[in-house]
């Protein structure tokens, strides 16, 4: 089942906090927070402040087997950093996260993967992360999953870095307020 990659958001760029500029030295981040607490618009700022949006694949996985989500990634990864080669038809292995693998062999070095998970990272998604983690390592792209949960890493699958999601919250457009007890109770939002 290939499900296909989002259009990257929109870059919103702002103040960045210490949390959020080290996700550009981790080759496998996680983003967590409750629903509703992310913001992609300021992710992609993020990644357009290290000149890399150009170069990032943005994929939204909504459900289904980690089988499905590794066809679905490496047609994404093909189509974004390819040079027009075709790449076998996944979806008639067992196992696609080999042609995936082969398709970030083909990302600039540097790159950037952004997986929204939009819940919590699954026991299947962790053996596809800790399958693709050396070849990103390798090609030293940047691997960041967005998961709108409770973050409790699978067994050997730790991240290299956790930042909340509010961390992408720029507090410099409260500013503007001269209360401080409304300061703090955006920030607390």
């Amino acid at each position: 089942m290939y499900l296909p990659p989002v259009l990257r958001p929109v870059a919103v760029g702002g103040e960045l906090s210490p949390a959020v500029q080290r996700i550009e030295q981790a080759p496998f981040s996680i983003v967590r927070g409750v629903p509703g607490s992310y913001i992609a618009e300021r992710l992609a700022g993020v990644i357009d402040s290290w000149h890399r949006l150009d170069d990032c694949v943005w994929f939204r996985a909504e459900g289904g087997r980690p089988t499905d989500l590794a066809e679905s990634l490496g047609v994404a990864c093909r189509h974004r950093w390819s040079s027009g080669e075709r790449a076998p038809p996944a979806n008639r292995l067992s196992d696609p996260s080999p042609l995936l693998s082969d398709a970030i062999q083909q990302a600039p070095e540097g790159a950037v993967i952004v997986l929204e998970l939009g819940g919590r990272v699954t026991a299947g998604v962790a053996r596809l992360i800790m399958t693709i983690r050396p070849t990103v390592t390798s090609r030293r792209v940047r691997l960041v999953v967005v998961a709108e949960s409770r973050f409790h890493p699978p067994s050997g699958l730790p991240p290299d870095w956790v930042v909340q999601a509010a961390e992408l919250f720029d507090r410099g457009v409260l500013a503007e307020y001269s209360s401080a007890r409304v300061q703090a109770r955006l920030t607390r939002y």
